[in-house]
């Protein structure tokens, strides 16, 4: 957060819409700049410039901080200022999210891989979803106003992980 110039005791939810910049994260944004807290924002709009410059639009006129970044290769140090990920379910956004025991937040999985991820993630109590934007301010909110509800989330986070999975396969491969 320091090298972010990000106050070390505001609520970081972390906006990602993959390589493609998929997804409604200016409807997000709007919705999130409803908070009644301090909030900071950090949207990553990978190679969708139209996104990004609509964020940039709204970020100049918006009451909270938002940080608007197009695609990055530091999205690790991204997820260790968030408190909360807000995004797609697909599989590198959760893995990373579940490395980082970062409370994850899926917005509208995808039929398929995300759909699955969603599943099994919200089914363990790992992460949560929604399927409406108007829903994120009040999960964002009681997140942010309850300890043992971050808590419980990162609970069920340690105990899904697998830190060793790719040791793992490896071993699996080579017995094979």
């Amino acid at each position: 957060r320091k090298k972010m110039n990000i106050a070390p005791d505001v609520f970081v939810t972390l906006l990602l819409s993959g390589g493609n910049g998929v997804g409604p994260m200016l409807e997000i944004l709007k919705a999130l700049e409803k908070a009644s807290f301090p909030l900071v924002a950090i949207a990553v709009c990978g190679h969708n410039n139209g996104l990004f410059l609509e964020i940039e639009r709204f970020r100049k006129q918006a009451s909270i901080q938002i940080i608007n970044m197009a695609f990055v290769d530091n999205v690790d140090e991204l997820m260790s200022c968030a408190d909360v990920y807000i995004g797609k379910a697909g599989g590198i956004s959760s893995s990373e999210g579940l490395a980082k025991e970062l409370p994850c937040i899926f917005v509208n999985p995808i039929p398929g891989q995300e759909r699955a991820n969603a599943d099994h993630l919200t089914g363990v109590g790992a992460c949560l979803e929604i399927r409406d934007v108007s829903q994120i301010l009040g999960i964002v909110s009681a997140l942010r106003s309850s300890d043992d509800k971050m808590a419980v989330l990162k609970k069920n986070i340690k105990e899904t992980r697998r830190p060793g999975a790719a040791s793992e396969i490896a071993d699996i491969a080579e017995k094979l």
